[in-house]
Order: C-alpha cells, then sequence, then structure tokens
C-alpha cells in the first residue's frame, strides 16, 4: 500500500488542479430560447452559406438542440438555408 502513495497524491493534485482552474463558462442564460429567436441568433452569428450542425450550434450558445433544429427548419422552409446545409 506504501507503494500506492504516490498515486494518491498526484489523484489529489490533480483534482486540486481542475478545482482551482475550472472557470465556468460564462454562456447566455438562452436554453429556454424559442426557433424564431434562434433563428434571429443564426441570421445574425452563424454562416448560414457555410455548413454547421446544429448540435455544435445548441452547444456554443447553450440552446436546446430540438428548438435548433426546429429553427433551421424554419430557415429552411424560408428559402434561407439551402436544403445541403
Amino acid at each position: 500500500m506504501e507503494d500506492m502513495e504516490w498515486v494518491k497524491e498526484g489523484i489529489r493534485h490533480i483534482i486540486q488542479t481542475l478545482e482551482d482552474s475550472s472557470i465556468e463558462e460564462e454562456l447566455p442564460d438562452s436554453y429556454d430560447m424559442t426557433p424564431d429567436q434562434i433563428k434571429d441568433l443564426m441570421l445574425e452569428k452563424v454562416q448560414v452559406g457555410e455548413p454547421f450542425y446544429a448540435s455544435d450550434i445548441a452547444g456554443k450558445y447553450g440552446l436546446d438542440y430540438d428548438a435548433v433544429v426546429a429553427a433551421i427548419d424554419k430557415l429552411r422552409t424560408e428559402g434561407r438555408i439551402n436544403d445541403d446545409v
């Protein structure tokens, strides 16, 4: 067991380092945005002519994935983005 003390100490050091350096990323409180609000955000922030993933947008802006997909569907219906995006 004494041989494992260095492992325990290493783990304690890693945990302490993670706790000290964990900075909460300031995401906007936007998880409950509606698809129409997300649509407006996308038109402002996303290069809609370039390929993108709904999951990337949801993760980057702290959005509900299903609401992002609904916003993308609305943009397609309006002809503002291509079907292949």
